[in-house]
């Protein structure tokens, strides 16, 4: 659960030093009514809801960790492993916020609203009846399944233009089909 400062809250309404102390016996009503905890002095946060729901654009760093930010909150919510779930680097996503064990806020995943994009380039790798297509972009921190019936004549090794298919829950990897083959990079 996001906290909430009175600083803060002060500072969005407006209020100046003499209503402050108004504002922070509103809150306290709040707290003995047992709508608010008071986590620390003078932070807030909200008792007894047991998720919230929010959207924001997720951006993925080299190492796969997701930061997705949201509109209202100081510091980006921190997206890890497999709560990155099917979405992407540039998405836009709806997120879960997460008990927080930390210093920073973190969340999970629940539906891409919507793809930044759906066309990739990467280098494809052939297994017997299927192969992969590890995309160049190293902020896309999954490689990509092709079906044989996707692989439109690429050789190991080849770059590749490929078009996202599908990501879901069901599919543990994007799947693809390649669109065009640009080549072996080595010549």
């Amino acid at each position: 659960q996001h906290p909430f400062k009175l600083s803060k809250i002060a500072a969005d309404l407006e209020i100046n030093k003499t209503d402050l102390l108004i504002l922070k016996s509103i809150l306290e009503e709040f707290v003995g009514s047992g709508f608010l905890i008071s986590a620390q002095k003078n932070t807030y946060r909200y008792k007894n809801i047991k998720r919230f729901d929010y959207q924001g654009k997720l951006a993925v760093n080299k190492s796969g960790v997701g930061f997705v930010t949201i509109d209202g909150f100081t510091d980006d919510v921190v997206i890890r492993g497999k709560l990155l779930r099917n979405g992407l680097h540039g998405d836009i996503v709806a997120i879960e916020l997460l008990p927080s064990k930390g210093k920073r806020q973190e969340g999970e995943i629940l539906s891409v609203i919507e793809r930044s994009k759906t066309m990739f380039v990467g280098t494809y790798e052939a297994e017997n009846q299927f192969g992969f297509v590890i995309p160049d972009d190293p902020k896309i921190h999954c490689d990509f399944f092709v079906g044989k019936n996707h692989i439109l004549n690429a050789n190991h090794g080849d770059k590749v233009v490929c078009e996202l298919l599908e990501y879901n829950e069901r599919t543990r990897r994007p799947e693809v089909k390649i669109t065009e083959v640009l080549g072996d990079p080595k010549k």
